[in-house]
């Protein structure tokens, strides 16, 4: 999961008994939860985690990355997963979340301007004007884009 620096991170995950059912009614207290930072420091006494709960059985943890790179979280239930449930997650800077956006997100040509979206598919982040080989505006036959 790629993330922004200084950004609250979201990661959801589900708790179930050893018969498979959801667990409902678990409150951050009930969790131990260790994070690293990407330099391998623990840093849990000094980055808030938190895990609250969304619905029966599905819990949210938050936390928010304040240094560039790789994260690592262990969430541990004395319950219902001693062994822990881990993930990673990469953080970047602002600019290199609007690149992955640019290129894997959506965008749409309008007139002659093609345009490139946030997450929300609603905010544009980056508008490029359109143009043929002579440099003029176009819909058809484009052969370069350049920043609006």
């Amino acid at each position: 999961m790629n993330v922004k620096i200084d950004t609250i991170l979201y990661d959801e995950f589900s708790v179930v008994d050893s018969d498979g059912n959801p667990v409902a009614g678990l409150t951050d207290g009930d969790f131990t939860k260790e994070l690293y930072n990407p330099s391998g420091s623990e840093v849990s006494g000094t980055v808030t985690v938190t895990v609250t709960e969304l619905g029966t059985g599905l819990y949210r943890v938050s936390f928010t990355p304040s240094i560039v790179g790789e994260w690592a979280l262990n969430i541990f239930n004395a319950t219902y997963f001693v062994g822990g449930k881990s993930n990673n997650y990469q953080c970047t800077t602002g600019v290199v979340m609007d690149i992955i956006k640019i290129e894997y997100g959506r965008w749409k040509v309008v007139g002659d301007q093609m345009l490139f979206y946030d997450d929300d598919d609603t905010t544009v982040i980056a508008t490029f004007d359109l143009k043929d080989l002579a440099g003029a505006a176009t819909m058809q036959n484009v052969y370069e884009r350049t920043p609006a």
